[in-house]
């Protein structure tokens, strides 16, 4: 039976045993389509169509070097082939350590089609590959513009746009990263992560307004999103805002100590003292060693002249940090303001004993209280 089969095919029409073969491509048997093509080129070993179709075959299972001589045989023959420049292009770009070689290939077929997109865009990842991404800029823009309707085009600027804004970021190049991010927003509009990145770089940049205009759309959800917002407007000083951004951020999560710590530092600003040290003291519940949630519920009850909270909080906060010398000045001033004069003496002269004279007013006023107390103090 094997024998008959050989030899019907082998005295089968050329045409129909190549419609046999592209019947097996489509159906994806490329092993069987490939013995096919292989039998056609016997007797005709120039038909271009059996031989790029073969290496197509050859791709598909797996003969990458079968493929490679087929597609240069057929450059060779007709240069103006241009399927075999990108087939070609692509076997060698897949070998990664080939890639000037397949851009050989690629630039070959951009000559023969130049309004034609594919080859640019394989110009291009080779040329960030080989680190030019100046010129790799260049080219994404031209396959942008040749084939601006092409989502993997889009796509692949957009990545190349963000990555090279990334290291333009980490470099300090802020303005460098905001160009590239707003290129990248305009390729993929709804892209929230670009959108995010660039309210960030805005922010950085000091350019509020900016990265509220981008932010603010992402909406209000309780996200991470949410949490650039607010941080913007507290950048900004627009403490409000902050405020009321922190709040839902704090209702949609209360295990978050860091939501309640900036809910209360922009309560704070907006001189709701009162609100301020509930939102301190939830974040102090659940981070108790929070230093800066301490300092700031010290000063919140200060600013409310409630020496007596303010107290405990300072020592704790002295516990913590023993040689911070401002805790101890502070802590001296509410023992001053509640009368107990010993304890008042003792840390202003714990804060003498540190200061560094970063802050000449203080250092007078505490060397001043000092004076006249120890004075007072050793009175009969």
């Amino acid at each position: 039976m094997f024998t008959f089969l050989l030899l019907l095919a082998m005295v089968q029409n050329p045409q129909d045993l190549y419609k046999a073969a592209i019947a097996d491509m489509d159906a994806g048997r490329y092993s069987e389509a490939a013995a096919r093509f292989e039998q056609i080129l016997k007797d005709e070993p120039t038909h271009i169509p059996s031989e790029f179709n073969l290496a197509v075959c050859y791709t598909r299972t797996g003969n990458p070097g079968g493929a490679e001589s087929l597609y240069r045989k057929i450059v060779e023959q007709d240069p103006t082939v241009y399927e075999a420049h990108i087939n070609l292009g692509i076997l060698l770009y897949d070998a990664a350590s080939r890639l000037a070689e397949a851009d050989e290939f690629f630039m070959n077929a951009s000559h023969l089609r130049p309004q034609d997109a594919q080859p640019m865009l394989y110009h291009a990842l080779i040329l960030e590959k080989l680190g030019d991404l100046d010129t790799a800029a260049t080219s994404y823009e031209r396959a942008v513009q040749l084939d601006p309707k092409n989502g993997d085009t889009r796509a692949a600027a957009t990545r190349f746009l963000v990555k090279r804004a990334d290291e333009e970021r980490r470099r300090g190049n802020l303005q460098k990263a905001i160009a590239d991010l707003e290129a990248a927003l305009a390729l993929d509009s709804s892209n929230s992560a670009v959108q995010r990145r660039l309210g960030l770089v805005y922010r950085e940049a000091g350019q509020f307004d900016k990265a509220i205009d981008v932010l603010a759309p992402l909406g209000i959800r309780g996200s991470e999103e949410d949490l650039d917002l607010a941080l913007t407007y507290f950048a900004k000083k627009d403490y409000a805002r902050a405020a009321a951004v922190f709040d839902l951020l704090a209702a949609k999560d209360p295990s978050n100590a860091d939501y309640h710590y900036m809910l209360g530092k922009s309560l704070m600003e907006t001189k709701q003292y009162g609100k301020a040290a509930v939102s301190l003291l939830a974040a102090l519940k659940l981070k108790p060693a929070d230093t800066e949630a301490l300092s700031s519920l010290a000063s919140t009850y200060q600013l409310q002249e409630d020496w007596a909270h303010a107290v405990p909080v300072i020592e704790r906060f002295i516990q913590m940090k023993p040689k911070d010398a401002f805790a101890y000045f502070m802590l001296g001033s509410c023992y001053d303001r509640l009368g107990n004069f010993r304890q008042a003496l003792l840390n202003y002269n714990k804060f003498l004993a540190l200061d560094d004279g970063s802050s000449d007013v203080r250092s007078f006023q505490a060397r001043q209280r000092a004076k006249t107390l120890d004075q007072r103090l050793k009175k009969p």
